[in-house]
């Protein structure tokens, strides 16, 4: 349960705000407004593409467990080999900067990877 609603309402949500107006949407009552992370990076050198898929794969069930209020994560790459994680929670006290540097062994080699002058990360309240 997500902020007082279940996970079928949440996901209800989502596909009615990808499917109506914002007229529409405006007309809906709420009690929370979702917020998107988008973090992008590049990974250092000598990292592999599929090395990093299999640390990003653990690092996605580290961040289901432990992130609260996560309902999506998504890492994708273009072709010049930056990477970005798109990450969907419920409202912006959910979304923590600073995740990728717990402690935990998982975090640590999914963050050793990445490059950290190329990381930025911006939050997104959605409309």
């Amino acid at each position: 349960m997500l902020l007082g609603i279940n996970s079928s309402d949440f996901m209800q949500i989502i596909l009615a705000h990808r499917l109506c107006s914002s007229e529409q949407l405006s007309r809906v009552s709420v009690a929370f407004m979702a917020i998107l992370e988008v973090e992008t990076f590049t990974l250092n050198t000598g990292v592999e593409a599929l090395a990093f898929r299999a640390l990003d794969e653990q690092m996605q069930e580290w961040c289901y467990v432990n992130r609260p209020g996560l309902a999506r994560r998504t890492t994708a790459r273009n072709d010049d080999g930056t990477y970005v994680v798109i990450t969907l929670f419920g409202d912006a006290t959910q979304s923590d900067a600073t995740y990728y540097t717990n402690s935990n062994a998982v975090v640590t080699s999914w963050s050793a990877a990445i490059n950290e002058s190329s990381r930025s990360l911006a939050v997104y309240s959605l409309l």
